[in-house]
């Protein structure tokens, strides 16, 4: 199976190429995993991965005994603690994608163009649907909630609200380590031009969704309208499930492709697919931020 680029082309790319190009399963989901590397918010918050198509799980809140754990004295017996067991959940991984036709003719026309157009507006659909849907059943699960005392329209008010609602939630004792913000992109760009104007702060934009301050990490969306501070290495996971024979995904990604030829009608289908399924293990590993 061919590894994209098999060779470094010069000149104009043909029709030819093109027909190439897609019936080489391996490039077009190189090409797919260009679109949409570190694009998936749903992965920015939801962060664990379980590698299987149905998931069996149990909620890890509450996370900490509300037993005190005491001095033993050698010989002494030591004593015995309440735990407990989350709720037993089982969740399916769904398939979630599209197909697009591009016709012989406008590859004729246009080369590449076509089919990096059907491609792209396909896999960025698959983006904002899995977001928003992974956004939705977060927001559902946290029951934890706290209000700033002053609205985000700085990025001082922004920072010291986030540390604000982490204090919060580190002195309620659950355990987990509240380190990253889901944001609206708005709140992040008063975030990072606010801090980048201060002239004793010499903080680097490594990114244009994502910003570390005070042992904060703040990550934004489009799709996020309500901020959550969350624990990324407990809150929860994604579904990846091994790959179907019949597609093909490029190592690292997790976008799978196919493309078959309609010869009666003279075009050929692209398709561009995730299966997979949200899992919020732990709601008290994050809290939602009101008032913002």
């Amino acid at each position: 199976m061919g590894m994209y680029p098999t060779k470094p082309k010069t000149g104009e790319i043909t029709a030819d190429d093109v027909w190439q190009f897609l019936h080489q399963p391996m490039m077009l989901a190189r090409r797919a995993a260009d679109m949409t590397s570190d694009q998936f918010f749903a992965d920015q918050l939801l962060t664990e991965t379980y590698p299987a198509d149905t998931v069996a799980w149990q909620e890890e809140d509450p996370r900490t005994s509300p037993d005190d754990v005491e001095m033993v004295e050698p010989g002494s017996e030591y004593p015995l603690m309440r735990t407990s067991e989350g709720a037993a959940q089982s969740t399916g991984s769904k398939n979630w994608g599209g197909d697009s036709l591009v016709t012989f003719e406008s590859i004729r026309e246009g080369g590449m163009a076509p089919v990096n157009s059907a491609l792209s507006q396909i896999v960025n659909k698959l983006r904002l649907t899995l977001d928003g849907i992974c956004v939705s059943a977060a927001l559902t699960a946290i029951t934890e909630s706290f209000t700033v005392t002053e609205p985000w329209t700085t990025a001082v008010s922004i920072v010291d609200g986030a540390m604000a609602a982490r204090d919060a939630m580190d002195a309620k004792k659950y355990g987990y380590n509240y380190s990253r913000v889901a944001v609206p992109l708005s709140a992040l760009r008063k975030l990072q031009i606010g801090l980048w104007k201060e002239s004793s702060l010499q903080l680097p934009l490594a990114s244009d969704r994502t910003f570390s301050i005070g042992g904060l990490t703040f990550y934004a969306s489009e799709l996020v309208t309500t901020p959550m501070l969350y624990d990324a290495a407990n809150f929860g996971g994604m579904t990846a499930p091994p790959g179907d024979r019949t597609y093909t995904m490029y190592p690292g990604s997790n976008v799978e492709v196919r493309t078959w030829d309609h010869l009666e009608n003279d075009t050929v289908r692209i398709r561009a697919r995730r299966r997979t399924a949200p899992i919020v293990r732990a709601p008290l590993a994050a809290v939602k931020i009101m008032g913002i």
